[in-house]
């Protein structure tokens, strides 16, 4: 599903909106920075396939007290 305008702008946006007269430009371009990563990962995660079979990954750790 393709917006008019990309997710990343607006979250620029809402963020500039907010908290804008608090960030420096620079400080802004490194959330950008950040925010066009998370957008790659997050491309990445939904073009990998899952069913509804699939299950997490759990990993058991057994309790063990503390020895002397």
């Amino acid at each position: 599903m393709e917006t008019s305008v990309p997710i990343l702008e607006l979250l620029l946006q809402l963020l500039t909106t907010h908290y804008g007269a608090y960030l420096t430009p620079e400080q802004l371009a490194t959330v950008r920075q950040g925010l066009e990563r998370a957008e790659q990962i997050t491309h990445t995660l939904r073009a990998y396939p899952l069913t509804n079979a699939d299950e997490p990954v759990l990993v058991f750790h057994p309790y063990r007290a503390e020895r002397d």
